[in-house]
């Protein structure tokens, strides 16, 4: 029953684009994208993260097996690793590897619940509270200076120069301008300086991946059309950091997760049933 609700729950934060085909996209400061930054609860949240996150998520059939398949790119990795990177731990590179490897969409999936989970990021019904932790923390290890970065998509985005933005998931982003697979609708050309860059321990580091944290906040300087430089697209955004916003800062660590599941619980199910209720006028008896 507990699956059940969680599931009816997570399907009702989940947008109907998402379902369709490209669309156009407002560019703005995402309100509802999940954002925690874990300010002064790195170590609070990596304990819940061990004792209570990670041991409940991987129950997911589609993080365990994505999470398995990338223990062998973790491992190489590790053994690899060089000093300056040595903060990094297995989990960190694991992480890395689950989100860089396309085999399995698991960066697909992260990123959805990640646009819009503001709502249910402190509930199980958000599932990759170990994954996004992990993946936060490794940019944050390995972002040691701002740099110039370049995005592509094969969607459609509006925004006014002067507007402050975030992309409101993890966006990939490469220092080269010549990985023209992703698309060249909507291009973005930026300074990130809260990007990190993971090309060294992607599954794909041919890419040259700068991964950008859902929580940095971008200044949209020009709007240009064909190309920047080298740069070339259909129209490009220029982005400037201008800091990072944290509305869910600590959330996770910071609140009780089984009072909160509870509660999730009970309202998932009031929603389940008004929701037949007015549309088939069934009647539901229940014993407590």
């Amino acid at each position: 029953m507990e699956a059940i609700i969680l599931t009816f729950v997570l399907c009702l934060t989940l947008p109907i684009a998402a379902t369709q085909g490209p669309q156009h996209i407002e560019l703005g400061m995402m309100a509802q994208c999940i954002d925690d930054k874990f300010a002064g609860c790195f170590e609070p949240m990596s304990e819940k993260v061990q004792e209570v996150y990670f041991p409940r998520e991987i129950q997911n059939s589609p993080f365990r097996n994505a999470w398995n398949q990338a223990e062998p790119c973790a491992n190489r990795n590790l053994d690899m690793l060089p000093d300056e990177d040595r903060a990094l731990t297995k989990d960190h590179l694991q992480a890395v590897c689950v989100y860089t490897n396309a085999t399995t969409k698991m960066f697909a999936q992260l990123n959805e619940q990640v646009r819009n989970g503001a709502v249910m990021y402190d509930t199980p019904a958000f599932q990759y509270h170990a994954l996004y932790y992990w993946l936060a923390t490794a940019i944050d290890i390995l972002g040691k200076s701002c740099e110039i970065t370049y995005k592509r998509t094969p969607n459609v985005y509006g925004g006014k120069v002067g507007t402050t933005m975030r992309f409101g998931y993890f966006a990939s982003s490469s220092r080269s301008p010549f990985v023209v697979e992703y698309g060249s609708e909507t291009c973005f050309h930026i300074k990130t300086c809260s990007g990190g860059y993971i090309g060294d321990y992607s599954v794909v580091p041919s890419e040259e991946e700068v991964l950008i944290p859902s929580y940095e906040e971008f200044r949209i300087t020009d709007v240009v059309a064909d190309s920047y430089g080298e740069f070339k697209c259909k129209k490009i955004f220029l982005l400037e950091s201008v800091g990072n916003s944290s509305e869910l800062n600590c959330k996770a660590a910071n609140h009780n997760q089984d009072l909160i599941a509870n509660f999730a619980l009970i309202v998932g199910f009031q929603l389940l049933i008004g929701m037949l209720w007015n549309y088939e006028n069934y009647i539901f008896f229940m014993a407590f």
